[in-house]
């Protein structure tokens, strides 16, 4: 097999969590069988708690809930996560988060590190002299200090060393001093790049001469908008321009891996080109990588390590250090200090102001520096105790920083109590003076003596909204269909560069379009959230190509289908300008939402940054490159740099990683048979797989060693010499084949035809090397490898052709709109599009990638396409109008086709005007031939003149003619038809005066008008002075027709003008309109309508005034009788906003008396419903007060509601609590009542009732609540443990506990299994049980007066009694028999009082009527029942039916006098001769209203009813004269109630109403009939119930063939015309005495 050998890592075995807030996830966590998303899961012992990895992007430490399989779920809950990019295949031990855990998130690390703890101590202290052994320097432990443990091996880096640039000049000084503070060093960074997917590239433009030379990757520039460039812009933002990758750069690793000369950089491009391009699909895998770079820097060397103290006493470090004699030399700006947590391998950087420790993590340290004066620090805070630390000190000169130092000699930091530090030293709190202070990160991965600090640009801020920015988005809204215009409100700003948009409509497209983006887009740098959407002060400074706010304003105006905008948005700093451009620090930042989402959380990973020794990097450039013989220098000098003088190399592995290069390339150059030695210093190379390793053979050392082995036996290339070809074999054509395929795959310049001319070539080689597994995965990834560079090179292609098509189409439209428009048109279009087209078709496959550029290209296309039909348009607009036979129609057509189009309003006026002139002379024409022609007639009729008035068609003709045709004056035929006309008037008397009654029948025609109210009377008088001069009758006929049209119009308008006057209320045009219309003989309903409206205006400020003066007076009744005023002369709430103000304060006051009483009295029964009440109305007053508030309402209005509300509002929060007591109070006393019942609600009820103590409420009430839950509790549990014990249980013991826990309420689902598990033992048992607890229970309920009435809980104790007493062998004790006996007693007692009461509350509700005798029987048997429940009632029925009874025997009492006076007033209007109507009608509702029998008010009925027959038949008459036909019915129908027919007058009713009017009923109108009762009826009206009333709602029947038109759910206002309807209301018989609609 071809296929490379893979030496595997083996994995880890356990992970221990510690730290976690939720101490059960802290632990050993093993490896357990199975996988998630391509990594191991580890997992807790015992418990469902597991370690795996959730997607690309981060590890979880997640809750299984029970779930065996190593996979997520629906009950799978994420406690922790860590971000880690890549995800790997092990954890990060920190950066984690608290998800949906408890805090602190835990620390994971490797389960095999001692954890010392203070149990330890002791095993440490023992370990000083290995200790001393182990530091070369001979330092000792400081004697203060706790004794130190080894020093454990410290965190080396897991690739190879990083190389240097081979076109850097690199001088390897080799007489360095033994303290090698050498200066010439070189920087190692890391870059983490991301995309969304393959079709992107990287961004690096690779240096062509150097890859040529040595096959060294230098940079020689970046794409704008590429990943690369992004990682560049959010470095410059974080201030760290040492970790952007810049021109000069050398790759030397990616993704861990040698980046050699003949592998391509990125691994996973072909495998995700097919996927991605070919598909559309978006790969993930290739969606991150990691690429080293080496450049040369001059840093100063590392300072000495520091000496570092424990005290005893104190939890500190105290560490100190010297300034050696090479940072002596230059100056230092500052110190960096790290320390190390030596067990966990964890560290800290130390803040130079705070002097905190503070974890390096993912996420990176950033800190400030120590002071270059210090030399000295105490570190107190964020050290846990107990563990041994190292220090390591880096210096900051003007040159940049040096590597940190190496380690101090750890010390274990005590766990001692910290005394306060002012009592220690008063430098261990210094504040931070220092305002200059230097910034630094620390990198994730330290190596001491190696990383370097990254240093944070000084004097920029170092996150997105640090400094004042535009950033600058550029988005697409698709498919629009609207106006952004419309949804979104912009102003021009910045001299009109820009649109700001200041307001977005809700519920807009615009506003659904930003959700969306938000969803979809959105992310968040450095705590801000982006999101490409347009937001309100967002500057808008293109749309579609077009710049500067007037276009822009045009463009959207176009309403174009898609909008490509181009978005400013000042974010960050302090607002300066507000137009675009304004403030000269503000930078243009660009936001790329696709790849900005994933770069700003890389940039944020700071993982790698050392300095190496130039050997070592030259070392590690070479071995990346072609040259072998340069592979080998650089190795023999860092031989040599390694042991004169000795130094530790930063990279222990690079020698083998060289040794091993070297000996691939000896492979690959090593002469074959047949073949011609190469020359010395000739580029070779090897072809290793991708992904292989560095002791693995390229795929040229694993040939076929001999024919027909198929590669079965594979030689190490490390003692094995390489295979010798025969001569013949074809090997050494296959390795050519090979190696060009590979140096295609590996090309710079991604050249796609040169790779498929590889792939060709290698289709066509040996079948062993294409049938081979290795073979067909490199043809493979070649294939894709292609497709992709191929798809690349063409979308670059299509972006660059749309971008120059765009331009050259927005230039040509700049100068076509520069330039004045033409006086002469001609047919060619000022825009050619075939470019732009041909550019959109091209990038049409690349729709996704250049999403923004085509929808801008498409607009363009549009709106130019648009300019060049309105072009068009213009043309045939001047063609038509220089037309010499001047044909209106084709004008006519041009002119609205450009209109269509929008072409400017001045050519389309310019086009309408010269029409207009071509009609006006057409015209001209036409009457100068009709003048001719009429002429002639006339002359005909005055010769041959037959009858008077003839030729009068004719002479108007010619007065028409000659008025239009133009001619002048003395022009012959002119001058000849007004002579005709002269004559014909001189001869023809009638044809005058036939004229004069033409012109009044013209003005009348014209119908009626305020400006010409004599019209109709002038015709009049003309029709009677041209009747008598011999004029036509046709044409007095048609003068009297348009006298009967004009007074019909008159009509009109006079019933119109009265009814806008009424709907207006103006007293002056009511008062205008009521003359006009009684002269016009307008309807009598429509003038006493607007009658009645006037007189509603005149009284208006009448009753507004009393209302004012009862609204400044606080007294109720008064407001009470001012409102009731209003309502009587038909002023309503909605119509009046006074009687709406005095209403709401009518209730204000109402309440506010209300709720004084019930706190001073202390009575709150239906206080609740009271309080609940106010709060609704003090709701509708907030809700009306700013009508009140309009300047044409009084002040008073607001003002005394505000007042009244006030004082309402003051008095709510003492009968709110008054309220919850009493509903805690009535909930206590309904469950305390029954508890048997309602146990289950105790604890609901005690909670309320001590919520409600502190307000008010008896403490008892609440106590005896508890205690009956103790015992509800109690008899529970013991009937439960009966029940479910195993043994058969005593049934005398059961039936105890069962009646004791059904009388102590407990669930019927426990007393089911109680009975069942008794029937099951012993039916006779049950049988008694079930009667005992029967009756025990019925008497328990007795009491229960709210639940069942007094006659169903006697009868229930009865029965219960009765089925006791007949069974045999039950035995009741004889004190419940004697309860039986006295609760009887009581029942019927109380039974008595409920008959008593519902009769006294019907009579005082009305539906039972009685006089003064009646009542005052039932007062005396009221008394009577309240003695016999005084004396043998429950207390329940005492404390609930006694007062409401006395409150009613106080009512009754009240009513006795009340109705004596009402009965003798409607006596004595019955007994009186001359009553007015008034009167009786008052003493007939007066009595009604006092629940009188009907007996009393018969004789007031008939005597009423007499005297409205008196006038009835009067009415009658005059509606039928009027041919009112309606308003006769009603009096019709009046009439038949009232028995009309019987009294002297009444013949209309003793015949058929038709008979009578001519029309049936049903012709004259709809008849509703309907009943008011008194058990229905609220009341008269404007008292305070008259709303309650029944009512009729008369709505307009929607025709079936209009339904059909209209559909189903057509309105009025689809298919008829409004319609007037007009109500009479009439008796239905002799009671009503008032009436009112």
């Amino acid at each position: 097999s071809l296929r490379p050998s893979c030496r595997k890592r083996p994995r880890m075995q356990a992970f221990c969590v510690e730290g976690a807030g939720r101490k059960e996830a802290n632990g050993i966590y093993a490896l357990s069988n199975g996988l998630c998303d391509g990594a191991s899961v580890y997992r807790k012992a015992g418990t469902f708690f597991a370690l795996l990895r959730n997607g690309e992007g981060h590890w979880s430490l997640a809750d299984m809930r029970g779930s065996s399989n190593n996979r997520w779920s629906l009950r799978t809950v994420e406690l922790y996560r860590v971000v880690q990019i890549p995800a790997g295949t092990t954890p990060a031990p920190l950066g984690w988060q608290t998800i949906d855990g408890d805090e602190p998130p835990p620390i994971v690390h490797r389960a095999k590190s001692s954890l010392f703890t203070s149990l330890q101590e002791e095993k440490a202290r023992k370990a000083v002299e290995p200790l001393n052994r182990f530091f070369s320097t001979g330092m000792r432990p400081n004697s203060r200090a706790a004794s130190e443990p080894r020093l454990p091996k410290l965190r080396t880096p897991k690739h190879g060393a990083m190389p240097v640039p081979v076109h850097m000049d690199l001088i390897v000084d080799k007489s360095r001093e033994k303290t090698r503070s050498f200066q010439n060093q070189v920087s190692s960074f890391r870059v983490v790049l991301t995309r969304p997917s393959a079709r992107i590239p990287w961004g690096i433009v690779w240096s062509d001469v150097a890859y040529r030379q040595s096959g060294a990757r230098v940079v020689e520039r970046l794409h704008n908008g590429s990943p690369v460039h992004r990682w560049n812009v959010w470095q410059q933002v974080r201030g760290r321009p040492a970790l952007s990758v810049q021109e000069g750069d050398q790759l030397v690793q990616v993704d861990g891996r040698w980046a050699y000369h003949e592998a391509e950089v990125g691994a996973n491009d072909a495998d995700e080109a097919l996927a991605t391009v070919a598909t559309g699909e978006t790969g993930e895998s290739a969606c991150c990588i990691i690429l080293e770079f080496l450049r040369p820097v001059i840093r100063p060397a590392a300072p000495a390590p520091p000496i570092v103290q424990a005290w005893d006493s104190q939890q500190q470090l105290v560490v100190d250090w010297t300034i050696t004699a090479d940072l002596q030399a230059t100056k230092v700006l500052g110190w960096a200090m790290v320390v190390c947590d030596c067990e966990n391998s964890l560290w800290y950087a130390i803040d130079g102001a705070s002097r905190a420790a503070n974890m390096v993590g993912v996420g990176s340290a950033d800190v400030g520096a120590l002071h270059p004066s210090t030399t000295s620090v105490h570190i107190w805070d964020g050290l846990p105790p107990g563990r041994m630390y190292a220090v390591c000190i880096a210096a900051m000169t003007p040159r940049g920083w040096s590597a940190f130092s190496s380690p101090s000699r750890p010390v274990i930091l005590s766990k001692a109590m910290n005394l306060v530090v002012d009592m220690v030293d008063p430098n261990l709190r210094p504040a931070d003076d220092w305002p200059d202070r230097h910034r630094y990160t620390v990198p994730s991965e330290v190596v001491p003596g190696a990383t370097a600090p990254v240093e944070h640009k000084a004097g920029v801020p170092h996150d997105l909204m640090g400094a004042l920015r535009r950033m600058r988005l550029r988005t697409v809204i698709a498919e629009y269909s609207g106006c952004l215009l419309d949804e979104v409100d912009l102003e021009k700003v910045g001299r009109g560069l820009a649109l700001v948009v200041m307001y977005i409509k809700p519920g807009s497209t615009v506003e659904h379009w930003n959700e969306e983006q938000a969803q979809k887009y959105a992310f968040t740098a450095h705590g801000a959230k982006i999101v490409p959407a347009l937001k309100p002060g967002d500057f808008i400074i293109r749309v579609n190509g077009v710049s500067g706010a007037a276009g822009m304003v045009t463009e959207l105006r176009r309403k174009p289908k898609s909008l490509a905008l181009t978005i400013e948005r000042r974010s960050g700093g302090v607002q300066g300008d507000e137009s675009p451009g304004g403030d000269p620090y503000e930078s243009v930042f660009p936001i790329d939402s696709r790849l900005d989402t994933e770069a700003v959380k890389a940039a944020e990973n700071v993982q790698w940054h050392v300095l190496l020794a130039p050997e070592e990097a030259v070392l590690a450039t070479r071995i990346v490159e072609m040259d072998g013989q340069a592979l080998e220098a650089a190795l023999r000098d860092v031989l040599m740099a390694k042991h004169d003088p000795p130094y530790t190399l930063r990279y222990p592995s690079i020698l083998k990683d060289a040794e091993r290069r070297q000996h691939i390339i000896r492979r690959t150059a090593q002469p074959m048979a047949g073949d011609a030695v190469p020359p010395t210093g000739s580029p070779t190379f090897a072809v290793p797989p991708p992904g292989a390793t560095l002791d693995e053979p390229g795929v040229l050392g694993q040939a076929m060693d001999r024919p027909g082995s198929n590669g079965s036996r594979r030689p190490s290339h490390m003692d094995q010499a390489p295979p010798v070809r025969r001569p013949g074999s074809g090997t050494v054509e296959d390795d050519k084949v090979l190696l060009g395929l590979r140096k295609a795959m590996a090309d710079i310049a991604c050249n796609s035809d040169a790779l498929r001319h590889a792939v060709r070539k290698f289709e066509k080689a040996s079948h062993a090397v294409k049938s081979s597994q290795v073979g067909q995965k490199l043809l493979k990834r070649a294939q894709g490898l292609e497709v992709l560079w191929r798809w690349q090179k063409d979308c670059a292609k299509a972006r660059e052709a749309l971008a120059t098509a765009l331009a050259s189409a927005l230039r040509r439209e700049a100068e076509v709109s520069s330039k004045p428009d033409p006086e002469t048109l001609d047919e060619n279009p000022p825009h050619n599009l075939e470019d732009l087209l041909r550019a959109l078709t091209l990038s049409e496959p690349f729709g996704d990638e250049l999403t923004f550029e085509r929808a801008e290209a498409a607009e363009v296309a549009n709106r130019l396409g648009l300019e060049n039909e309105r072009h068009l348009a213009r043309w045939l607009i001047d063609k038509c109008a220089n037309d010499p036979k001047e044909e209106e129609k084709p004008l006519v057509d041009a002119t609205d086709a450009a209109e269509a189009l929008g072409v400017h309003r001045q050519v389309i006026s310019a086009a309408r005007d010269l029409l207009k002139e071509w009609q006006v002379q057409h015209q001209k024409n036409a009457l100068h031939d009709e003048l001719f022609v009429s002429v002639k007639e006339l002359r005909a009729h005055i010769e041959n003149r037959e009858s008077p008035g003839a030729g009068s068609d004719e002479q108007r003709r010619v007065r028409i003619a000659i008025a239009g045709c133009g001619l002048p004056a003395n022009h012959p035929l002119v001058q000849e038809a007004r002579g005709l006309l002269v004559q014909w008037e001189g001869d023809n008397l009638a044809l005058r005066a036939e004229a004069r009654l033409q012109n009044a029948v013209d003005r009348a025609l014209k119908g009626y008008s305020p400006d010409l109210p004599e019209a109709g009377d002038h015709l009049g008088s003309a029709i009677a002075e041209v009747s008598q001069q011999g004029v036509d009758a046709k044409y007095l006929e048609m003068a009297r027709a348009a006298l009967a049209s004009w007074q019909a119009s008159r009509l009109a308008r006079a019933e119109k003008d009265l009814e806008i006057a009424i709907e207006y209320k103006d007293q002056d045009f009511l008062k205008e309109g009521l003359v006009v219309a009684r002269k016009a003989g307008v309807g009598q309903e429509l003038v006493d309508k607007a009658a009645r409206v006037l007189k509603k205006l005149v009284m208006e400020d009448e009753v507004n005034k009393i209302l004012q003066g009862a609204m400044e007076n606080t007294e109720l009744e008064a407001l009470e009788h001012a409102v009731k005023y209003a309502h009587d002369n038909d002023f309503l709430e909605s119509e009046n906003p006074m009687v709406q103000a005095g209403y709401l304060q009518f209730w204000l006051r109402t309440w506010h008396k209300d709720f004084e009483d019930v706190l001073r009295s202390g009575n709150s029964a239906g206080l609740p419903r009271e309080v609940e009440a106010a709060t609704e109305l003090i709701k509708e007053c907030n809700k009306h007060l700013p009508y009140l508030g309009e300047p044409t309402v009084p002040e008073v209005a607001k003002r005394t509601v505000e007042r009244d509300k006030h004082r309402l509002t003051l008095l709510m929060p003492a009968a709110q609590d008054r309220a919850l007591v009493r509903m805690a109070e009535d909930e206590l006393k309904r469950v305390l009542g029954a508890v048997e019942r309602y146990a289950a609600d105790l604890p609901k009820v005690i909670a309320d009732g001590e919520e409600a103590i502190a307000k008010g409420l008896e403490k008892a009430m609440v106590d005896e609540a508890r205690q009956h839950l103790e015992r509800y509790e109690s008899a529970v549990a013991e009937l439960t443990a009966i029940i479910e014990d195993e043994e058969a249980p005593r049934m005398e013991d059961l039936k105890a506990a069962l009646i004791k826990a059904r009388l102590a309420g407990a669930p019927t689902q426990l007393i089911e299994r109680a009975f069942a598990l008794m029937e099951k033992h012993d039916l006779l048992m049950l049988t008694h049980t079930q009667l005992e607890l029967e009756l025990l229970v019925a008497l328990r309920e007795a009491d229960d007066i709210s639940e069942l009435p007094a006659e169903g809980r006697f009868m229930r104790v009865q029965d219960a009694a009765d089925a006791v007493k007949n069974t045999r062998g039950l035995q009741i004790s004889d004190d419940v028999m004697l309860e039986v006996e006295e609760i009887s007693v009581a029942l019927a007692a109380e039974r008595t009082l409920v008959v008593q009461i519902a009769e006294a509350q019907r009579t005082l509700s009305g539906k039972d009527t009685s006089d003064e005798e009646r009542a005052r029987a039932l007062i005396d048997r009221i008394k009577r029942a309240c003695t016999g429940a005084d004396a043998s009632a429950q207390e329940e029925a005492k404390r609930t039916l006694l007062p409401l009874a006395e409150q009613l025997v106080e009512r009754l009492e009240d009513g006795v006098e009340t109705k004596a006076a009402l009965r003798k007033g409607i006596e004595t209007a019955v007994r009186m001769r001359g009553t007015p109507t008034v009167e009786l009608r008052g003493a007939i509702v007066a009595a009604r209203e006092g629940f009188l029998p009907f007996r009393i008010m018969e004789a007031a009925y008939s005597k009423l009813r007499k005297r409205k027959l008196e006038f009835l038949p009067n009415h009658l008459r005059a509606a039928l004269k009027a041919r009112n036909f309606a308003l006769a019915a009603s009096f019709w129908l009046r009439g038949v109630a009232l028995n009309a027919k019987e009294e002297r007058n009444g013949t209309e009713w003793r015949s058929e109403f038709h008979l009578v009017a001519g029309k049936t009923l049903p012709e004259c109108g709809t008849v509703v009939s309907g009943e008011f009762t008194s058990e229905r009826s609220g009341g008269s009206f404007g008292t305070r119930t008259w709303r309650q009333n029944p009512y009729y709602i008369i709505r307009r029947k929607v025709d079936i063939d209009a339904r059909q038109v209209f559909g189903t759910t057509a309105t009025l206002t689809d298919t008829m015309q409004t319609t007037r309807v007009t109500v009479y209301l009439a008796e239905g018989g002799v009671s009503p005495a008032t009436m009112a609609v």
